[in-house]
This record gives C-alpha cells, sequence and structure tokens, in this order.
C-alpha cells in the first residue's frame, strides 16, 4: 500500500457517559493506554517490521473514538559505535467512530499476513459498556476497519456505579503463537 502521512489528532477528555449510572468513565485520552505491538516478518517479506498502536480520540461529534496506526519500521543499518535507530513510516491509520458511541481504551495486535486486530470498549448514555472487536486486511480500503463485533451483546447489561470511573484500562488483543493468525481479546464487562 501506499504510505500515508500522520493526522493530527485531538485527545478526548470528556468523561464517557453510560446507561444506567450517573458516574462517567475515564476516557483516559491523554495516554496510550495500550502497549505498541511489533510483528518481525520473515526474510523476503514486503517489509522487515510492522508496528501497530491505537488510542482514544476525539471523533466528529464529541465522542470518543479509536485511532489507529500501523507502521513498517526499516533497519537503518549499522554505525560503529552503536546501531543507527530504526526508521518509521505510517503504511495506514484510521479513526473509528461510525456513529455517536464513545469508543475507548482499545488493544491492537498484528498478525503474520499483517491482518490487525483491534478491540475496545463502547458507551454511550443509552448503552451500558460493552466489549467490541474489529479488525482489517492489509487489502482493506485505506483508513478502515472492517466488521465491528459486540462481544458482550446480551450479557452487558451493566454499568460502572463506584466513584472510581475506571473501566477496562487493562485489556489486551494478542496473536495466539501458535498459528500466528487467531486474535485473542480480553476486557471487562458488568452482567
Amino acid at each position: 500500500p501506499d504510505l500515508v502521512q500522520g493526522n493530527p489528532f485531538v485527545e478526548f477528555s470528556n468523561e464517557v457517559p453510560q446507561q444506567g449510572s450517573s458516574t462517567g468513565l475515564d476516557p483516559f485520552g491523554t495516554h496510550v493506554m495500550f502497549h505498541a505491538q511489533v510483528r518481525a516478518f520473515p526474510p523476503g517479506a514486503p517489509t522487515q517490521m510492522s508496528l501497530v498502536i491505537n488510542h482514544a480520540v476525539q471523533g466528529d461529534v464529541q465522542q470518543a473514538s479509536i485511532d489507529w496506526v500501523h507502521f513498517n519500521l526499516t533497519n537503518g543499518g549499522t554505525a560503529p559505535p552503536q546501531p543507527t535507530p530504526l526508521s518509521k513510516q505510517i503504511v495506514d491509520q484510521g479513526v473509528y467512530a461510525p456513529d455517536a458511541n464513545n469508543r475507548w481504551l482499545g488493544g491492537i495486535a498484528i498478525d503474520d499476513s499483517a491482518n490487525i486486530g483491534v478491540g475496545y470498549s463502547l458507551s454511550s448514555d443509552t448503552s451500558h459498556p460493552q466489549v467490541m472487536i474489529n479488525g482489517r486486511s492489509l487489502s482493506d480500503p485505506s483508513g478502515t476497519l472492517r466488521d465491528e463485533q459486540n462481544c458482550t451483546d446480551g450479557i452487558g447489561n451493566g454499568s460502572q456505579t463506584s466513584s472510581s470511573d475506571r473501566w477496562g484500562d487493562y485489556s489486551e488483543m494478542s496473536v495466539d503463537p501458535s498459528d500466528q493468525c487467531t486474535f485473542w481479546y480480553t476486557n471487562e464487562y458488568y452482567p
């Protein structure tokens, strides 16, 4: 794919609303809450390494939205006495905000075919916090995620009522080491 320029982002700092509670949830809009994931590809692959990262940003209608970025990393070579830094180029990126719901505190991973899996929380004043997953293949249209799925539909019927305002800030997306293509996602929900 063609390389794209990085887009500026606006951090989301409002509390995330949730159905059935006046307690808002902390979006952690000033922090990247999930580590960047790097994948090394075998010799002869189009790129040597890729990195994916995501964080919450402000969407078009003042909601929390998932901003995801896919970088290629290229070895800068070696220069005594230390190797030179990797060069970074953005392969693709996008902000996922298909509606006015809040999406935040995501996890992201990349498999051995450069497919990307993204998981995150979704909430609004008319929806209890839910666990969502989404993804894309390298050949999908630029800037898009493919197919949002609700993992807690029908079972995630509760909201956070504690004064801590915390929600799902330790979510994790990972790739199964046994096949290098199955995505696993963990998050939190209240029945």
